[in-house]
């Protein structure tokens, strides 16, 4: 497996400069122009009704305003799934925070905010491990 950059990264409403979204990327500039076309002149039926950070986004395009991507942190790895695990720390902390989020993990009953809150040094420690162990040469 290959070490790659991941970013984990928050989503700015123009209108009130605060964090609406927190999600995790490679490419930061790619994901903010994704989020843009899923919501960028599609009539609000076209949205599904789950995706509340679409129609928060379409919503602030009618009105004149535009998100811009900020970095919250990043790390490199290979373990996607621990990268994931980091974002949904940084879910937990905006919220513990009084950030209202539209990402839609929040709704699922099974996400413990408290357990990741806890959780989000150890699991940034667990990637620089992993990134060590990856690129230390070991004489042969």
């Amino acid at each position: 497996m290959t070490n790659v950059e991941y970013f984990i990264y928050g989503l700015v409403d123009s209108r009130d400069d605060k964090i609406f979204y927190v999600g995790m990327t490679n490419n930061m500039k790619n994901r903010l122009i994704g989020h843009l076309s899923k919501a960028n002149g599609k009539p609000k039926k076209w949205i599904t009704s789950h995706d509340k950070n679409s129609q928060y986004i379409a919503d602030m395009l009618l009105e004149g305003g535009l998100p811009s991507i900020i970095l919250i942190d990043s790390v490199i790895t290979a373990n996607r799934k621990l990268v994931r695990a980091m974002e949904k720390c940084y879910i937990a902390y905006h919220i513990a925070n009084g950030d209202i989020l539209t990402n839609t993990i929040i709704d699922n009953p099974l996400f413990d905010k408290n357990y990741y809150l806890q959780r989000v040094e150890y699991l940034k420690g667990l990637a620089t491990l992993q990134e060590k162990t990856f690129t230390v040469n070991f004489p042969i």
